[in-house]
C-alpha cells in the first residue's frame, strides 16, 4: 500500500501507473523499490524508454540507469523532464570522459546537444574536461504545474 502511495502521491496524470505496470511488464529483474524508483512523479512513460535504450546497450548497472532514467522533476508538467539516453551513450562513444562525468555532462539533457558543445569546445578551445562538462550540461530548472485558480 505505501508503494502505491509513494508512485501516486501529487501525481497530475495516471502516468506514474501506466510508467510502473510497463515497467514490471518489461523488467521483471526490477524489485518493486527499483520500479518505484524510476516510476514516482513520472508524467508519461518516458523514463521507460530511457531504461530500455540503456538498458540496451548493456555498459551500465541497474542503479546507474535508474538514477539517470527517473523524471528530475516530480511536479513537471509534461513534456516530461527526463535525461536523453542518446547523450549518455554518445558522450561515452565520442569522448574520453568517465561514466560519472559522462553523466553529468548529460544529466537532465534533452538532446545530445551537451556531447556536441563539448567536443567543439575540446577542438576549437582546448578546455579541461571538468570545464567543459559545467559549460555544456544543460542547466534547466523544474517547472512547476500551477493549476488555475477556482472560478
Amino acid at each position: 500500500m505505501s508503494g502505491a502511495i509513494q508512485l501516486c502521491a501529487g501525481a497530475l496524470s495516471d502516468a506514474p501507473g501506466r510508467c510502473y505496470s510497463e515497467s514490471v511488464d518489461r523488467f521483471h529483474e526490477l524489485s518493486d523499490a527499483k520500479v518505484l524508483q524510476l516510476c514516482t512523479g513520472a508524467t508519461s512513460t518516458e523514463s521507460v524508454r530511457c531504461y530500455a535504450e540503456l538498458r540496451a546497450r548493456g555498459t551500465y548497472t541497474e542503479d546507474q540507469m535508474i538514477t539517470y532514467c527517473a523524471t528530475r522533476c516530480a511536479l513537471a508538467p509534461p513534456p516530461p523532464q527526463v535525461s536523453d539516453p542518446a547523450c549518455l551513450n554518445q558522450a561515452l562513444a565520442r569522448t574520453n570522459l568517465a561514466l560519472q562525468s559522462a553523466g553529468q555532462l548529460c544529466l537532465g539533457a534533452s538532446s545530445t546537444g551537451p556531447v556536441e558543445c563539448f567536443v567543439a569546445g575540446q577542438r576549437i578551445h582546448k578546455l579541461a574536461d571538468a570545464t567543459l562538462v559545467q559549460m555544456c550540461a544543460e542547466s534547466t530548472g523544474c517547472q512547476y504545474y500551477n493549476a488555475p485558480a477556482a472560478p
